[in-house]
Formats: structure tokens, sequence, C-alpha cells
């Protein structure tokens, strides 16, 4: 078995939720199965175990100078047909956000690999990006429902992430599986516990220890439903499960509780939903500072 992740985001590259989720799901796979990333070419060449990475660029070379916005996803654009030029002899191509899902449903229609989606973000829901991209902004629309649309499987990141996608999309509820972000924060008495059981824990993520815990309920005669229920409820911690611009709401569970007052850092999975409150932004890389980029939404209201 073989996997190709499409990402635009990889170490040592990363600045939002899409590129964690990479860079993890990929350390992880690798202990399991043949993995390769296909992603941009930024920044020396990552080494990651069992991981093998190939990167491209855009080669878009207009012959006149248009709009920038539009020349900006049209690069994108031009990276995706890039990604899917070397031949793909994966048998799952797992894309994330409109930046590479393009390039997912030409890989399954070229190749015929089976294709799956981790939505993290919506075009659809970004409205303030047709400020950002003009009439580029209609093409990143098409390229993530195209994307969408030619999968076999999706995967939302909430509740709410799914029900997003159903109003966006057609697609049915049956090909959209809800995996959660969140903290168990008891992961390490539960990983422990289930050690000393005798199961083996093939990565350091929490969410593994809720596969044991159901697979530990269910060889006591507990049936699925109720073995998924039964773990759960050994699970303590905080899920965010909603967010918008301004507002987020955190579903606490077990004994995680919050007083007024108390302070939480939150990394949000994109920079869009807080671009409008700052005057510029200050960009890093190995603790250096490379450039300064001047926010002209900022104040704006859409």
């Amino acid at each position: 078995m073989k996997a190709s992740v499409f990402t635009w985001e990889y170490p040592p590259a990363i600045y939002g939720g899409a590129g964690v989720h990479a860079k993890y799901i990929t350390t992880a796979l690798a202990k399991r199965i043949k993995v390769e990333v296909r992603t941009l070419e930024v920044g020396p060449k990552p080494e990651i175990k069992g991981v093998n990475v190939l990167r491209y660029q855009s080669t878009l070379r207009g012959l006149a100078t248009g709009d920038p916005r539009i020349l900006k996803a049209l690069q994108v654009l031009s990276f995706n047909m890039n990604m899917v030029a070397d031949p793909i002899d994966a048998a799952i191509v797992h894309t994330h956000t409109w930046y590479t899902n393009f390039a997912g449903a030409m890989a399954k229609r070229i190749y015929g690999a089976k294709l799956v989606a981790t939505v993290h973000s919506l075009e659809p829901l970004r409205p303030w990006k047709r400020e950002q991209l003009g009439a580029g902004y209609e093409l990143s629309l098409w390229m993530e429902r195209d994307g969408l649309l030619a999968c076999d499987a999706v995967i939302a990141v909430s509740r709410d992430m799914k029900a997003d996608i159903q109003k966006a999309y057609p697609i049915p509820a049956s090909r959209v599986a809800v995996i959660h972000n969140g903290i168990i924060e008891n992961f390490h008495e539960l990983r422990e516990r289930l050690e000393l059981q005798g199961h083996d824990l093939g990565s350091d993520t929490d969410t593994e220890v809720v596969a044991h815990l159901v697979e530990d309920a269910m060889r006591g005669g507990a049936d699925l439903p109720a073995a998924v229920r039964a773990a759960v409820a050994e699970l303590e911690g905080a899920e965010y499960v909603k967010a918008s611009d301004e507002h987020g709401v955190l579903k606490l569970n077990g004994s995680v509780r919050l007083a007024v007052g108390e302070k939480l850092k939150l990394i949000p999975g994109h920079c869009d939903p807080t671009v409008n409150l700052y005057d510029q932004y200050v960009c890093v890389r190995n603790g250096r500072v490379e450039a300064i980029w001047p926010i002209t939404a900022r104040g704006a209201v859409w």
C-alpha cells in the first residue's frame, strides 16, 4: 500500500493547520505503509523518516502583466498540474485545501487512485477572498469544488465542518467522516494504562488512544456504538467545535473546567480568521524576520 499526500505546506514551510496535519499524518503513516508527499518547493528539503518528498513550483509564464491577484490563483493551478505530471503509483491520494484539491481530482482521473481530502476550511465560506484574489476567487472556488466532488471520502475536522461541507456541496453524508480537532488532557494516563494491558500504540498522537479504548470495550462484549460511547466517556479535554472570525466555542469534557479570567492559547488553523484585526504580518523563518507584509484589509467589513 502506498499513499501520496498533496499539500501546499510541508516542513520547513508550515504556517497553518493544514501543514501541521500533513506533517503528523505522513510521519505516522510512514510507520505502516509507503508514503510520498508532493508539495511546494520552499527552503531546505525535509528529511522525515520513511517519507519520500517531491517538491514542485509553479511554471506559469505570462507574456503580459495582468492583475497579480488573478496570477496567484493561476500559479496554484500550475502547481497542481505539475504535481500530477509526474506518474503516480499510489493507491490513495490525500489532499489538503483548495491549493491541492484539483490535483487530487486529476490524479484520480488520470491514474485511477482513490481520493481522500481533509477539509480545514471552505472557499464558499470565505467571501473576503474575492478582495484578495479578484476574479481568481472564481478559480479557487472551482478548483475546490471539482476536487471535493471527485473524492471517494472526505474528512471534516469537526461536526460543524461536516455540516458546512454538505451545505456547500452535494456530497452524501455517508462519504464524510468527522475526525475532531481537540486535546485529550488525560492522554498520558490512558496511554500508560493501555500499554500495560498490551496495546501497541503506533504513534505519538493523543487521538490514537480512542481506537484502543473502543477495542477494549468491544472485547468486553460491547457492540460498536456502545464501545464508542464508553471510550468517549473516558476522555477529558477541550474541543474547539465552532469558530468564526471573532468568536469560537470550546466544548469541555470530563473534569476540565475553566474559570473567568483564565487565559487560553489558541492557534488558528489558518491566518484568515484574524487577518483584518492587524496592521501587518511579521514573517519569521528560523528565528529571523524575513519580511513585513502590510494588511490592506485592516478594519474592512464584508
